[in-house]
């Protein structure tokens, strides 16, 4: 199985979480992934 960047597995999030929102989920997911942006770049 090809392994999915972090864009990538941001931009699934992105799509799935239109369909069933749940606010907390995304606010928690995009302050991880900004976390994990700054930690690595």
């Amino acid at each position: 199985m090809k392994a999915l960047t972090l864009k990538e597995k941001y931009l699934y999030f992105v799509k799935t979480s239109k369909k069933n929102t749940n606010p907390q989920v995304v606010v928690a997911f995009s302050l991880g992934i900004a976390f994990m942006l700054l930690r690595f770049t």
